[in-house]
């Protein structure tokens, strides 16, 4: 159940109650508010100053602060005007009618119904990569609060990456794939190789100093220095003509 609370408020207006000109803008003193303001003036309510010309949800923390606020105290300032005997009453009738429900406007509808589509894709989408090329259709068109609303569990880093793919693959690209190419030689013929170009006429041992070789099992073997008495190309065309 909602309760009203009255807020009877005793302070003056200060000019600290001003907001970022990024999210508002001031109205002219001859504009129809006037009268509005006069009321809540005389009600020692602060007069409203600025109108919000930015959308609801790119709007900053502290601003949605003060419109929120603002509507709050002329709702109570004309609640209290109207019935001040019964405020609790008026206020909890005015609440479940339809009266406070606001006509939706027709291109924000259609983005709401975007954004809830593209939030089904992607909590449908079963990878990651997936994911990312979902989210990297709409990341430059908004800021991270917005999806992070429909989102919980969405975060800067996941928003960012899918940012950086947009960037670097257009959006909605499908992610590259990194594709490790391995192939197989039979034993017979790796053991071919290793003789030829271990042979003596391939290398030569020193007769002084000697190396470590650590295997992937952490295992080491001690093998002496050699050098090569032909150079690479050279074993490669001495090696295809015997085979």
């Amino acid at each position: 159940m909602h309760h009203f609370t009255a807020e009877t408020q005793h302070k003056v207006y200060k000019p600290s109650e001003s907001l970022d000109d990024s999210d508002s803008e001031t109205i002219p003193s001859d504009s129809s508010k006037d009268k509005l303001n006069e009321s809540l003036w005389s009600r020692d309510i602060s007069p409203i100053r600025s109108k919000l010309k930015t959308t609801w949800h790119l709007t900053k923390e502290r601003t949605e602060r003060y419109y929120v606020k603002k509507p709050r105290q002329a709702v109570h300032a004309v609640i209290e005007e109207i019935a001040p005997e019964n405020t609790e009453s008026l206020w909890e009738a005015l609440l479940s009618s339809k009266a406070c429900e606001f006509r939706q406007d027709t291109t924000d509808h259609a983005d709401v119904i975007l954004i809830e589509a593209v939030t089904e894709c992607y909590n449908n989408a079963g990878h990651w990569s997936t994911r990312q090329q979902v989210l990297s259709t709409l990341v430059d068109k908004i800021n991270f609060k917005m999806p992070k609303k429909w989102i919980p569990n969405l975060t800067r880093y996941r928003f960012d990456i899918a940012r950086h793919h947009q960037l670097l693959h257009s959006r909605g690209a499908v992610v590259p794939i990194k594709q490790y190419t391995r192939m197989y030689v039979a034993p017979g013929q790796l053991s071919h190789f290793v003789n030829f170009i271990t042979s003596t006429h391939i290398i030569q041992d020193l007769p002084f100093g000697e190396k470590k070789l650590k295997l992937s099992s952490n295992e080491e073997l001690t093998i002496p220095n050699a050098i090569r008495s032909v150079i690479p190309a050279q074993i490669i065309s001495q090696y295809e003509e015997l085979c």
